[in-house]
């Protein structure tokens, strides 16, 4: 249990990355707010730990996802429209 625990340690420093953080955070950041929308969008995130990294991210993504969901609310529903059944005859058993 405790080797699979370092390996799972070390796969995170691995991909967790300042850089590869920040890339990440730019993908979904586009809408203005969070760390983004600040004049230095990633200063210091590369020097975090690996977990604050992921923390950063993961704050990031659901400020993002906040930000969609509002998007949503505001916009009008979209009328659906559902197709028409055909009418349908009344199954018989033939004996």
């Amino acid at each position: 249990m405790a080797v699979m625990e370092a390996m799972m340690v070390l796969y995170s420093k691995e991909v967790a990355t300042g850089d590869r953080v920040e890339a990440a955070i730019q993908r979904f950041c586009h809408h203005g707010h969070g760390r983004a929308a600040q004049a230095d969008p990633h200063a210091g995130l590369s020097q975090l730990e690996p977990e604050q990294a992921l923390l950063a991210w993961l704050n990031e993504a659901v400020a993002a996802l906040h930000h969609k969901i509002l998007q949503e609310r505001e916009r009008p529903p979209k009328s659906v429209s559902t197709p028409k059944k055909p009418s349908l005859k009344p199954l018989t058993v033939s004996i």
